[in-house]
């Protein structure tokens, strides 16, 4: 293991109950497409803003689950971190997102398992005040899946 993924490994493994992060990010149409390309989700309430004019949101709102990926780009790259493995997610959409929306993505550790490295998250998506995104994580830190440091025999 490299002292890289050491650093990484103590980092995440010093996570503990009330611990929070958050983290500013807006989504763009274009985003909205690119999803769409992805995903195979052509409905069109998300990519046309033709078809949009006639709904109750006169313009084409988010995907849910595209706001919700924020959930594994934080879980896998910051908090808890790099190696972390997600084993479920449930999520409730509560509020519409439009293009440029400013959104905050929130997660809070409710509960650490050291025996097993399994930890529990509330993850939450805010639109200025409004609550846009509730849910909660299971994840397995790194550690869980860490291999033990090899030493060479002379």
């Amino acid at each position: 293991m490299s002292i890289k993924q050491n650093i990484i490994l103590n980092d995440i493994i010093s996570i503990k109950q009330g611990d929070v992060y958050e983290e500013k990010f807006s989504v763009s149409s274009e985003q909205f497409v690119e999803y769409s390309r992805l995903t195979g989700d052509t409905n069109p309430v998300h990519i046309d803003p033709k078809y949009c004019e006639e709904t109750r949101f006169r313009t084409p709102i988010a995907p849910g689950m595209l706001i919700a990926c924020v959930f594994s780009k934080i879980m896998s790259t910051k908090f808890p971190g790099p190696g972390t493995i997600y084993r479920e997610q449930n999520v409730k959409f509560t509020s519409v997102i439009y293009p440029g929306d400013k959104l905050l993505a929130r997660i809070v550790v409710e509960e650490y398992n050291k025996n097993d490295g399994l930890v529990t998250l509330k993850t939450i998506v805010k639109n200025g005040s409004k609550l846009a995104i509730e849910g909660k994580a299971k994840v397995f830190l790194a550690q869980v899946f860490a291999r033990p440091i090899r030493t060479s025999k002379n």
